[in-house]
This record gives structure tokens, C-alpha cells and sequence, in this order.
């Protein structure tokens, strides 16, 4: 039996915080399936799974198992908090132009969670003399987004039906 024989996933979601969160859960998803293998192969310092973590843990805490499954949920919870705001932005501008959006929020988000957000919470001091792994979080960032995006707009139904403000 597939997927497609249950009714539940032919019908588009319409709720904004549902369809938000989980098509930022899927986006985060796409964004861990390559950011955790480049952590492993070294090609990272750090990935996001670490980096939300970090805000409650000390670095050497984060990368532990108990620390990477509760950077793993972070992760999962930001990722939906973040699509919420796409979501947003797309009922407040429309959906012409989408993936240009998309990327753009994207970039966005790296700029705010790992340049602002770093000074102020003084946490990951160590990314100030990596840019190696400051490209690899923003092309994570990038991913997130677009996978995001991609999902929301299955999930909706089509491009459309994300402008619809549902109350």
C-alpha cells in the first residue's frame, strides 16, 4: 500500500502553523542529510545541529550523543519556527518570484543566526577565523530555505494557495 492510497496526504494543508512547521521540519531534514556527513568528514567545524545547541550547552557538551539529539530537536523546532516566517512573508508579498525569495531569506538567516545572534550571545567564538565553515553554514542556510520552500508549496497544494491568509 502507498502513501498515495490514504486520502490524509492528497488533501493540502491549510493551517499556516501546521503547513509551516512541517515543511520546515522536511527543510531541516534536507539541510542535516548534508551538513551532518560534511561534520563528519571534517569538511565543517560545525553545523547547525551544533551551533543550536551551543545556545544551551558548552561546546564540548553539544558534541556528545545526548548533545546531538538535542541539537537534532532544536534544529527541528527552529526549522519550523523559521518556515513560519516565510510563510508570512509570502501572505505579506506574494508568491511571484518565490525561489528568489527563498534564497534571499536564506541568506538572511545565516547573516542574523550566525552573525548577529553569535556577537550577541558571544557563543561559537571560534567561526571568526573559519570561513570555510562560515560558507558551509550559509549554503546549509541556503539549503534550508529552498528545501523549505519546496515543501511548503507541495504541502499547500501549489505557489498560490501561500498567499491565502488563513486565520
Amino acid at each position: 500500500m502507498s502513501y498515495k492510497n490514504i486520502s490524509y496526504f492528497n488533501i493540502p494543508i491549510k493551517d499556516k502553523v501546521a503547513l509551516s512547521f512541517m515543511s520546515g521540519v522536511l527543510g531541516t531534514l534536507v539541510m542535516y542529510a548534508i551538513g551532518i556527513p560534511l561534520y563528519f568528514l571534517k569538511v565543517s567545524k560545525l553545523i547547525y545541529l551544533i551551533y543550536d545547541v551551543e545556545l544551551f550547552v558548552t561546546p564540548h557538551l553539544a558534541r556528545t550523543v545526548p548533545g546531538f539529539i538535542l541539537g537534532f530537536a532544536t534544529g527541528l523546532v527552529v526549522g519550523g519556527g523559521l518556515a513560519f516566517g516565510f510563510k508570512l512573508l509570502i501572505e505579506w508579498t506574494g508568491s511571484d518570484w518565490i525561489w528568489l525569495k527563498s534564497l534571499a531569506y536564506g541568506a538572511i538567516i545565516w547573516f542574523f543566526w550566525v552573525g548577529v545572534v553569535r556577537n550577541f550571545l558571544d557563543i561559537t567564538p571560534y567561526l571568526f577565523s573559519d570561513i570555510k565553515t562560515n560558507v558551509i553554514l550559509l549554503i546549509q542556510s541556503l539549503i534550508f530555505s529552498f528545501s523549505t520552500t519546496y515543501f511548503m508549496i507541495k504541502l499547500a497544494g501549489s505557489k498560490k494557495q501561500l498567499e491565502i491568509k488563513e486565520d
